[in-house]
């Protein structure tokens, strides 16, 4: 019997971003904050109509969202990205715990910039893995996070 081309995930590659298993697709990929996507889409939006092409809605539509739900707001373009590229950075150096390897995800990591946690226990409800990491690790990354943004 000949087997088709598509590829049935056994229970070893069944996707779960609680236990951050994406499939291969997203793997050794960057994962954008909405911030980042606004600032993509925006330049491409701008060249499009500099080359006098149509907007898609569906472009527009995107674009409104992440302007609404951005969360790095900087009163200049070069701030904006610093702040994003500072707490991006900040959270790819934590370690859970002194000698420990152990770090954050990049999904993990957008979703954190994305979301914002107020408290330890919001961010493990909305991001599961988390729950790897001592609660007094978790409340210096949020401090952390809370700080950069109001920057």
């Amino acid at each position: 019997m000949k087997r088709s081309g598509k590829r049935v995930p056994d229970e070893e590659q069944e996707e779960d971003a609680g236990r951050l298993q994406f499939g291969e697709d997203f793997e050794n990929t960057e994962v954008l904050t909405i911030d980042e996507t606004r600032k993509y889409l925006d330049a491409h939006t701008r060249r499009r109509e500099a080359e006098g092409k149509e907007i898609p809605l569906v472009l527009t539509k995107t674009l409104e969202y992440c302007e609404k739900f951005a969360k790095f707001r900087g009163d200049e373009e070069i701030n904006e990205e610093a702040t994003i590229t500072q707490a991006k950075d900040a959270l790819g150096e934590f370690r859970a715990g002194e000698n420990s390897d152990e770090g954050l995800r990049a999904f993990e990591i957008g979703a954190l910039c994305n979301l914002l946690p107020e408290h330890v226990e919001e961010a493990i409800a909305i991001i599961p893995s988390l729950d790897r990491f001592r609660e007094e690790d978790l409340a210096g990354i949020i401090e952390q996070l809370s700080a950069i943004q109001g920057e």
